[in-house]
Order: structure tokens, then C-alpha cells, then sequence
């Protein structure tokens, strides 16, 4: 979808993400695109509209008239949402989670087929130069055949303060992120025999609203759960270990994924997202030891500064062709297999019991 001069956007969601994101991309895009707001909240879109300058839809959102529409609102509605504007003839490009559930993504997916729409999911750690190198690496054939990775987000002190956010869950908030990548990265599907647990949070009084994390309607309380833990294994052969936090005792937030390989392990060790720990984050960023040279081998020094992997994702829904390579880091898919995988944990979580799950196939090039 690429924009025009008087092309229709529906940003359907006016909170944290889509001002801090979404909204400054489109008002200074070179093609100026007619913006309109809509929010299940009036003042939030009305807040929204005066610091932007925009209008606010006044209905339902399928009859904006909308050529495209930006779904920033809690992952609980995505799915809904997604399918309405893609029957009204909008293509889409949705925060992550595509859903919070299986049913949903698939729903999504069908939706797009039907209708002949464009699905663009920001699950935004994709466009990152990081882990591009990562994949490159991996896909290189070095450290072998990947038979484990362990994947851990882990904020210090990074509760979210939006509502959205918390009524996700962390698992939802960070290990979309991680299940995502780990799938992209090692391309297994199939079925898979998981199983999730959760720390519940436990905070002093105020300490979950005193984090970093920005917010536009501070928590009314602390989130019921802060930490998850997971474990998958795939029939393939492979097994992920997950582990996400938003509030953990550490010296800093911290991403690292670990992929052990029958040849070699390597691993990336960065910080996703806003974090003001970004800038701070210990090098190298990525390092490879294989059974041919145990000594660690440093690929990539530093990870990127600044969170230029937002810009990027847009430019690539909103300013290059369908056509173009670059795009397949948009995989609809992928994201409906990433989405499987998390189902799977937040079920294990609600029923404290291993479940199965079956992944479709990664369609990645």
C-alpha cells in the first residue's frame, strides 16, 4: 500500500503506541495522507486529534472510508477490528499481537484472502539490523542445525502504565516479541507440547507505577502476574525455553536469545523497544563459538542506539512495493504461527497444564 496524496489512514487506537509511533510517521509522511482518529475513548482520541491536528471519526470505523487503517488498540480487539476494516476494503497494518488468540489470527488471515487486503503485522524486532545479522548467521549453516534457544526479555523495572498493556499480560506484551523471533529464526512449526508458568507480582505500594515505562492513563493497580515462564518442544526436534518480565530485580533490562546449534552455540544480546537502558546495553551484541574454534568469536559490537526499527517497519508498509524482497519480513503466516505458539502458553497458564498446540508452516523466504 503505498501512499498517495489524499489517501485515506484510519488510526484506530490513540494511545501510547500511536502517538509515540504511528501518528509522527504519518504527519510528516512527504505524501501527506488524510489522517482520521478514532477511539472507543472520546478524550483520548480528542487528546490525540488537538496534539496532532487531526479529526476524529464520528461511527463505527468500517465506515470511515478508510483505504488503509493502523490498529493500535489492545491485542484483545485486533482481531474484531481486523476483519471489519478488511470487509469494508481497507488494507491493514496492526500492532502486535496480530491476536490474542489462535481463532483470531486465523480469522485475520482468512479475511485478507477473501477480501484481497494487505495484512502488514508490526511486530517490530523484525526490522531490526541486529537481528538480521542473527539470521544471517544462523541461516549460514555455522552453528548447525538449531536445537535449542532460549529467549529472555527481562525489564528491571518496566511495568506498562497503559491499560492496553496491562490487560494483555506479559506474556502477550514481551514474548510475542521473543516466540516470533525464535520461529523466524529457526523456522520450526509443527506440533509442539508446551508448557507455562507465572510469578505472581508482588510489589511494595506504588512501586509498579514508578517504572520508566511511558504511560497516558497511569495503572489504577499492580498487573496480577509480572513474570512467565515457558517451555516448548517441538516434534521436529527443538525446544524453546521463555522467559518475560516486567519487573524483574536486575541492574538493567535485558534481551538475550541463545541458540545452541548441533555445531556451535551463538547468541544475541541486545534491548528491544525504549528502554533508557538502550544505550547502555554491554557488548558484543553478537557472538558465535562453534566446535571447531570454542573461543567466542564476536560478529556484531553494538547494537543499534537509537529505535530506528519503528521508522522502518512503516517505510516498508506504507512506501515500498509489495513486490520488494524486504517485505517478506511481513509475513502474514509467520505472524499467525507466532500468535499459535503464544496461544499455546497463555492456555498452558490458564490451565496449569501442558497443552498441544499445532503451528502452521513458516512461509518465510
Amino acid at each position: 500500500m503505498i501512499l498517495r496524496p489524499g489517501f485515506r489512514v484510519l488510526v484506530a487506537g490513540c494511545g501510547e503506541i500511536a502517538r509515540r509511533v504511528h501518528l509522527p510517521y504519518l504527519t510528516t509522511h512527504p505524501c501527506r495522507p488524510e489522517i482520521v482518529l478514532y477511539d472507543t475513548d472520546p478524550a483520548t482520541a480528542s487528546r490525540a486529534a488537538k496534539e496532532f491536528g487531526l479529526r476524529v471519526h464520528d461511527g463505527p470505523p468500517s465506515a470511515a472510508g478508510a483505504e488503509a487503517a493502523v490498529i493500535c488498540t489492545p491485542p484483545s480487539s485486533h482481531a474484531d477490528l481486523a476483519v471489519v476494516l478488511l470487509e469494508a476494503g481497507a488494507h491493514v497494518v496492526c500492532e502486535k499481537p496480530l491476536a490474542d488468540t489462535i481463532e483470531g489470527a486465523q480469522r485475520i488471515a482468512g479475511a485478507a484472502r477473501r477480501h484481497r487486503r494487505e495484512v502488514f503485522p508490526c511486530y517490530t524486532n523484525r526490522f531490526r539490523d541486529d537481528v538480521g545479522v542473527f539470521h544471517e548467521l544462523l541461516a549460514s549453516g555455522e552453528i548447525g542445525k538449531p536445537q535449542q534457544v532460549s529467549a529472555r526479555w527481562r525489564r528491571r523495572s518496566g511495568t506498562p502504565g497503559t491499560q492496553g498493556a496491562l490487560s494483555a499480560g506479559v506474556l502477550w506484551d514481551l514474548g510475542s516479541h521473543l516466540v516470533d523471533l525464535a520461529l523466524r529464526l529457526t523456522g520450526w512449526s509443527g506440533q509442539a507440547t508446551v508448557l507455562a508458568t507465572a510469578t505472581s507480582a508482588e510489589y511494595e505500594p506504588g512501586a509498579a507505577d514508578e517504572g520508566w515505562y511511558g504511560s497516558s492513563a497511569p495503572a489504577s493497580a499492580a498487573p496480577v502476574v509480572d513474570t512467565v515462564h515457558g517451555l516448548a518442544r517441538f516434534s521436529g526436534g527443538g525446544a524453546l525455553s521463555l522467559e518475560v518480565s516486567w519487573h524483574a530485580h536486575d541492574v538493567r533490562d535485558e534481551v538475550l536469545i541463545r541458540v545452541t546449534g548441533t555445531r556451535g552455540v551463538a547468541e544475541l544480546r541486545t534491548l528491544f523497544g525504549f528502554s533508557p537502558d538502550r544505550r547502555t546495553v554491554p557488548s558484543p551484541a553478537i557472538r558465535v563459538t562453534t566446535d571447531n574454534d570454542p573461543r567466542w568469536r564476536i560478529v556484531l559490537d553494538q547494537q543499534s542506539r537509537e529505535p530506528v526499527e519503528y521508522r522502518r517497519q512503516l517505510d516498508l508498509a506504507f512506501s515500498t512495493p509489495r513486490t520488494d524482497p524486504a517485505r517478506r519480513l511481513a509475513d502474514l503466516t509467520s505472524a499467525v504461527t507466532s500468535v499459535a505458539l503464544c496461544d499455546a502458553f497463555a492456555r498452558s497458564l490458564t490451565t496449569g497444564a501442558s497443552v498441544t498446540a499445532l503451528l502452521p508452516e513458516d512461509t518465510r523466504s
